[in-house]
């Protein structure tokens, strides 16, 4: 099985950003629905964390498991005007097809100032299924 991750924003999206530019979507999710295992994240308790990066050089996905594995997901992601979609094997997320989530848009920065561009839901997460 796949499962599909979509954002969509208010104007068209690019797929590679000027040189001291990057960018990060990222969804979180919390596989065993349990808030106090995995990385704790507002109202949930992260086990994996889908990735898209846009750079200069274009765009990827990776997986990253509450263990801070990275795992590059080749050919993930696909850009439509102003909606990119991801789509992740479940192999990725350790066959987990529910789950809690949030989701978010960020400068791709790993100092503890970093920003968030944006963050949905606004409050609480969503479910799946």
């Amino acid at each position: 099985g796949v499962v599909v991750f979509s954002m969509t924003a208010a104007a068209n999206l690019p797929h590679t950003l000027p040189a001291n530019e990057r960018n990060r979507w990222f969804w979180l999710l919390d596989s065993d629905r349990n808030p106090a295992t995995g990385d704790p994240w507002n109202d949930i308790g992260v086990e994996y964390q889908v990735n898209l990066h846009v750079q200069a050089d274009g765009y990827y996905v990776d997986v990253r498991d509450w263990n801070n594995n990275w795992t590059p997901v080749p050919d993930a992601a696909t850009f439509s005007g102003a909606t990119v979609t991801v789509r992740i094997p479940l192999s990725y997320l350790g066959g987990a097809d529910r789950f809690d989530w949030m989701a978010a848009v960020s400068p791709f920065e790993r100092d503890p100032g970093f920003d968030l561009f944006d963050i949905a839901p606004n409050t609480g997460f969503g479910v799946l299924p």
